[in-house]
């Protein structure tokens, strides 16, 4: 039996992913995945190829993050916004000089906030993947959130 599972992958610029990590996202969520499923029986043994959906890209001068679901039939874009309606416990895969697995709590809770947060910024009707660029000094904008803040 499959578990519906969120993915954090983090990409540090000494990564040998780093150069096509952006632009080819696929290839580091397929590496990702491979790490994934040889570090969980649960993944490993599940009957079909795992069913992705890449939720956000985020990246800055010096690392990149993309998050993406495994096996979430219960994901609803238009409720995804809300406290507590897309929660998935979340595995840590990590691109660095070294590649290390892991899970945290903590990083769990600010990792579903953090695609609360993305539904929220990016509106009535928007679907993921959304993309946020903080590099060469741009600031996200949003033209249309969900909740205006004042």
């Amino acid at each position: 039996m499959t578990v519906a599972q969120r993915i954090f992958v983090s990409i540090s610029n000494k990564s040998i992913h780093w150069s096509r990590a952006w632009n080819y996202s696929d290839e580091v969520v397929e590496k990702a995945v491979a790490r994934v499923t040889t570090n969980s029986a649960a993944l490993c043994s599940a009957d079909a190829p795992p069913q992705i959906r890449i939720l956000v890209k985020e990246r800055w001068t010096s690392r990149l993050w993309i998050v993406f679901d495994i096996f979430n039939k219960e994901y609803d874009p238009g409720q995804a916004h809300l406290p507590g309606v897309n929660d998935l416990p979340v595995i840590i895969v990590s691109f660095g000089e070294n590649d290390i697995v892991s899970t945290s709590k903590l990083l769990e809770d600010q990792v579903n906030d953090s695609i609360r947060q993305a539904h929220d910024n990016h509106g009535v009707g928007s679907e993921p993947p959304f993309v946020i660029d903080h590099t060469n000094g741009q600031i996200p904008t949003y033209s249309n959130p969900r909740t205006q803040h004042l």
